[in-house]
């Protein structure tokens, strides 16, 4: 979060300011500075500020980033997933947007299945999903277009079925009208 709020060149108070703007008054500008890491205490630890997804979201949207971009470092340099697990930032990007296995340890089959390997595999049944609809779906929906269609050309044949009688009243008005006669109303 430091890392995009100095970016975009603004001060923990200036962040706080903006944060209040988009509704989250909560986060102070010591709110900030505590989530941030916050300075080295007498007992020589970092007091932290936990934060919340609303408060993680609010504070991407006031800085104009993706939520992903306060969590995650920019270049791909080791990220710690739990603390007896590390991977890569990109690693984790990806396994955040759907497109691998979690970084996590494959139990017993390790030497078979390497991480690359683990997220090809996922990569194509995440697509696979979003791309195949499920039969009962897919025939609701095509049975719901159908339905539209249907009341579509009802509606279309009743229009032209009115304006063809309007057009056979203005035909009769018209030739009434030439003949010199009185139309009739």
């Amino acid at each position: 979060m430091r890392d995009a709020r100095k970016r975009a060149g603004w001060s923990v108070d200036q962040l706080a300011e903006r944060c209040a703007e988009v509704g989250l008054p909560q986060l102070s500008a010591t709110a900030v500075y505590l989530i941030e890491g916050g300075g080295r205490g007498k007992s020589g630890t970092r007091p932290r500020r936990r934060i919340t997804v609303e408060e993680l979201l609010g504070v991407a949207y006031a800085l104009g980033v993706s939520p992903l971009a306060l969590l995650l470092p920019e270049d791909d340099t080791s990220y710690p997933v739990t603390p007896d697990v590390v991977t890569s930032a990109r690693a984790v990007y990806e396994w955040f947007v759907g497109e691998r296995f979690p970084p996590l340890p494959a139990p017993g089959d390790a030497d078979q299945w390497n991480d690359e390997d683990r997220a090809a595999a996922w990569f194509m049944f995440t697509r696979a999903l979003r791309y195949v609809p499920e039969p009962s779906t897919h025939w609701l929906v095509n049975a719901h277009l159908e339905d539209l269609r249907q009341r579509n050309t009802e509606r279309d044949q009743a229009i032209q079925a009115q304006l063809a009688a309007l057009t056979e009243k203005v035909n009769q008005l018209t030739t009434k009208g030439a003949d010199g006669g009185q139309p009739n109303n």
